[in-house]
């Protein structure tokens, strides 16, 4: 009996594990694939546009695909922060296919806790649901990070390109048009967007607000504040245009300077987050028995918690340190 149940017990942690494996591998792959295909393209949107010949549905698709309506709002709108973080990411997975990863990690990570750990389920399911959903949204929030600080690297660029065009003689939605032609992802096919809502019956000011809100970077507030005051009120567009875009490229060296300066203590803070778990994996496969006479008794278990609790405490301060607004 002892031995059946050792047997079904480790099937059990292969089980879980392979479900971990699987999960991971597969959220990675949704997650990541979509960047990586619209790095080896010019932009996302012209290539469908292309592929497809209807502009209006492409335009349908694009939305669609990013958790939004034809009109620019969240189709959940009872999830409205997650809804917004997984459009801001760029990610085109899918609000519902986020949930069941989560899900299934969360299961996974239990299961490996509670019967290849053997930890309590008093502590394997608070830590089973903070690994199975801090995870997955930690990747979330990596994503849209990396997105917005692409965005504002190709803004100060596009804004020339559309001054540009203005001094051509070009109104500002064909010099809008434009940018999103000749720019790369992430801002060509978010600039297309707003051009085809402003093309299907949105004013400029909505446009600028729906770009705001997909976005989620600081710098498209200042611009589209600018450009509806000047809207309003009159004044030279292209003035304004090209003053922003040097604004906002002295924003970008100044945020590249303080990353550099910071970036020892990010360095510090992810080392000091995995060591500690990568001695215990080493130890773990190179003595498996290390653990083994303390590992049940309360003391250890209250000792673990109390050290995670610290560690979490301590990133955060190091976040905080590293990372402000300005």
């Amino acid at each position: 009996m002892s031995q059946w149940f050792t047997l079904d017990r480790l099937t059990l942690s292969y089980f879980f594990i392979a479900i971990a494996a699987f999960v991971a591998t597969q959220s990675l792959y949704g997650l990541l694939s979509r960047p990586v295909v619209r790095r080896l393209e010019l932009n996302r949107r012209m290539k469908m546009i292309l592929n497809e010949g209807n502009r209006e549905n492409v335009f349908v698709e694009l939305m669609k695909a990013r958790g939004l309506t034809k009109t620019g709002g969240y189709r959940y709108p009872l999830f409205r922060r997650f809804n917004s973080l997984i459009v801001q990411s760029g990610t085109t997975a899918g609000l519902e296919t986020i949930v069941i990863v989560i899900l299934f990690f969360t299961l996974a990570v239990f299961g490996v806790f509670t019967f290849y750990l053997r930890l309590e389920p008093l502590l394997s399911v608070p830590l089973g649901l903070g690994l199975g959903i801090g995870l997955p949204m930690l990747l979330l929030l990596r994503l849209r990070a990396r997105r917005r600080r692409a965005f504002a690297d190709q803004l100060p660029d596009a804004l020339e390109l559309i001054a540009r065009s203005l001094k051509a003689g070009h109104p500002l939605p064909v010099a809008l048009t434009l940018a999103s032609r000749e720019v790369s992802d992430p801002l060509g096919s978010e600039f297309g967007i707003m051009s085809d809502e402003m093309a299907y019956g949105h004013s400029l000011s909505r446009a600028l607000r729906n770009l705001e809100s997909r976005v989620g970077q600081e710098d498209l507030s200042v611009l589209a504040t600018g450009i509806i005051i000047q809207s309003e009120v009159g004044g030279n567009l292209i003035e304004l245009v090209s003053s922003l875009a040097n604004l906002m490229r002295d924003r970008v060296k100044l945020r590249r300077k303080v990353r550099t300066l910071t970036s020892e203590g990010r360095f510090s803070g992810a080392a000091l987050s995995v060591l500690p778990l990568l001695m215990f994996l080493a130890l773990q496969i190179v003595a498996p028995v290390y653990y083994g006479a303390v590992w049940g008794k309360s003391a250890v278990t209250t000792s673990l918690v109390i050290a995670m609790v610290w560690m979490l405490l301590g990133n955060l301060v190091i976040y905080r340190m590293v990372n402000f607004k300005f």
